[in-house]
């Protein structure tokens, strides 16, 4: 906000008294009394009203609501214009003799002309608010205005305490609070970084040996699963060795058969030479012409012998029949595989 003009009447002390501001800045100097303070107060009060806030602040010097109309005059006027964002506005209030208000209007000079943008006490004060983009007027005689002698106290005051008071004028408390609160909060997160920076190498550190793991996983589950076929593979080996055992039992009992029927054999050969030799004698016999008893002896000893004959073509049978199944289980046996396995036992 810039302050361009101010116009007073019969206000305070002045019977009329006009200020421009022009660009710099502007001194207003002179003796105690002689109205320079009244002309702070005569801004404020053409920006706030006598009824605001902002101007039991300032009239708290002693002036009553009657005081602020110069002694013996009908009423008061005062004119100020200010700019704000490259416009120019015109606030106008009048006061009658006991200080109450009359006429209030605020507008935006353009050129030669005016253009109303408010009437009334609050509504002239709400719009000059909301232009100065300020809902508390404290700001401005924080910032602005400051009263007699007040500044000297401010200044004698302990460092914390000044601070606190210009914060305060200022309506700055709330946003030091804020700042120092920002600045804890930046503190937190700066040690919450901090803490995920740990985090975050600590999970990268985690997903790595997972990682790890996880190949380690594959490849003892590829090693298991290698394990796992050798052992289906001898398994089944197993089972084919056990159904081949099976087999060389059968060939081995049917081989001591075999031998069994050999024994058998020879001693059939062994009858048969016997046969031979009584048949010899008989024929012996019958040539010299012995008795009929002896005769009727070799004939017994020669049916036993015909016996024996007769078990050894059964016996002679039941060789055949084994050689014929040795035949058939060495055909299976060389079939599937196994040749090997009797070659590695020495069995033919």
């Amino acid at each position: 906000m810039i302050i361009k003009r101010i116009y007073m009447e019969n206000l305070f002390s002045h019977r009329k008294t006009e200020i421009s501001f022009d660009r710099g800045l502007t001194a207003i100097v002179g003796p105690n009394g002689a109205g320079k303070s009244s002309i702070i107060e005569a801004i404020f009060l053409a920006l706030f009203d006598s009824g605001s806030q902002i101007s039991h602040e300032i009239l708290r010097t002693g002036r009553s609501k009657r005081g602020i109309v110069r002694i013996g005059a009908n009423g008061a006027l005062i004119i100020l214009e200010f700019e704000v964002g490259g416009k120019l506005y015109r606030v106008r209030r009048e006061y009658d003799a006991d200080g109450g208000s009359l006429l209030h209007t605020l507008s935006e000079v353009i050129g030669d002309s005016e253009r109303v943008l408010a009437r009334g006490v609050s509504d002239v004060t709400k719009y000059i608010s909301k232009i100065l983009g300020a809902e508390d007027p404290r700001i401005f005689t924080s910032t602005i205005f400051s009263r007699q002698d007040m500044l000297s106290q401010i200044l004698e005051m302990p460092p914390s305490e000044r601070k606190s008071k210009i914060l305060s004028l200022l309506g700055l408390k709330d946003l030091e609070e804020a700042r120092d609160l920002a600045r804890e909060t930046a503190n937190k997160a700066e040690r919450i970084l901090g803490e995920l920076s740990s985090y975050e190498a600590n999970l990268k550190r985690l997903r790595e040996a997972l990682a790890r793991d996880r190949e380690e996983r594959q490849r003892l589950a590829s090693v298991l699963e290698a394990e796992v076929r050798k052992v289906s593979e001898l398994e089944t080996r197993r089972d084919e060795i056990v159904s081949r055992l099976g087999v060389l039992e059968r060939i081995l009992e049917i081989s001591r058969e075999i031998e069994t029927l050999e024994r058998a054999e020879r001693d059939v050969k062994d009858l048969e030479n016997e046969i031979r030799e009584v048949d010899a004698r008989l024929g012996l016999l019958k040539s010299a012409g012995l008795d009929l008893e002896a005769v009727r002896k070799l004939s017994t000893a020669y049916r036993s012998s015909y016996e024996c004959i007769k078990r050894e073509e059964q016996l002679r049978k039941k060789i055949k029949f084994y050689e014929e199944s040795i035949d058939r289980i060495r055909l299976e046996i060389y079939s599937e595989g196994i040749k090997r396995d009797l070659e590695s036992l020495g069995i033919d």
